[in-house]
């Protein structure tokens, strides 16, 4: 499509609302986020927000 978005860092984000913030950039990462995203739900303290980088698409048609 041509347009170029630069998305924020939603972890980043999470924390700065008082939640857990979670980065995964490769697929063997993912499985820890979950399981300490699922540790801060039952905790009941906070909420949990698991940000997944995926490539860019070349066309998005």
């Amino acid at each position: 499509s041509g347009t170029q978005l630069q998305n924020p860092d939603f972890a980043k984000l999470a924390e700065a609302y008082g939640g857990v913030g979670l980065r995964c950039e490769t697929d063997a990462e993912v499985p820890a986020a979950v399981r300490r995203a699922m540790e801060v739900v039952q905790q009941g303290d906070s909420f949990a927000l698991i940000h997944v980088i995926t490539p860019q698409r070349q066309k998005a048609f």
